[in-house]
């Protein structure tokens, strides 16, 4: 389960700027991190935020408003318009030089909470996907952000994705979880660069969801058998 920022800035001349020199549209200066609404991550699947903002000619964003999210009612738009300090573009310009322009461009994001794969295993509930979900998100990010990990934490988690690969059901719950979520990032990450200001809020962000919810991912994994908890 992650979030993911895909964005195409579409420009939308303003009036009185017509000319007959070269215009070169909004463009993205660097991609942020839009950290996803906690109601989104529980129900996963997929999301797009459509927005429209002005563009000063020094590429910052501002009086962005939602046209229009889907699916309503998670707070997708509203953690779409709380990234507004973070977007950096570059300017348009006319004839080399910088003017302000008003563009419209989409936040997608696309969430999945796996449940536990094991024979015999129930239906994940609410409290299992508020666990579920955090580890997911940490897990995914830091496959998708695996070059800024440090050592220690790359050598761990790609030990871990190894005996996913080779016996998955051998792993305890969390660990299915986590290091499957690893795993897809680490595909993710060949798709699509990240950049170092955008992995750094987005582990800082996924550490601290996961530390935030260590109360119920401890409730939830005593729940299951010995042999699906950690050691």
């Amino acid at each position: 389960m992650i979030a993911i920022f895909l964005a195409t800035a579409i420009a939308i001349s303003i009036p009185g700027q017509e000319s007959n020199e070269l215009r070169v549209p909004v463009s993205w200066a660097d991609t942020p991190f839009v950290e996803p609404s906690q109601a989104f991550l529980n129900q996963g699947g997929e999301g797009v935020v459509h927005l429209a903002c002005d563009v000063t000619t020094e590429g910052q964003a501002s009086s962005c408003v939602v046209i229009d999210e889907s699916p309503s009612g998670l707070g997708l738009g509203d953690a779409a318009l709380a990234a507004r300090p973070n977007f950096k573009f570059n300017p348009a310009t006319i004839g080399g030089v910088p003017v302000a322009d008003r563009i419209t461009f989409a936040v997608a994001f696309r969430a999945s909470v796996p449940e536990p794969r094991r024979e015999g295993a129930r239906r994940a509930t609410p409290e299992m996907e508020r666990a579920f979900a955090p580890t997911d998100f940490y897990g995914f990010t830091a496959g998708s952000c695996a070059a800024y990990l440090t050592q220690d934490e790359r050598d761990r988690l790609q030990a871990g994705l190894v005996q996913f690969n080779e016996n998955q059901k051998a792993l305890p719950v969390f660990d299915q979880v986590l290091f499957g979520a690893y795993g897809r990032g680490l595909k993710d990450s060949h798709l699509s660069n990240r950049t170092e200001d955008y992995c750094v809020a987005a582990l800082s962000s996924a550490k601290a969801r996961l530390e935030n919810a260590a109360d119920v991912i401890a409730s939830v994994e005593a729940s299951f058998p010995p042999a699906g908890r950690r050691q």
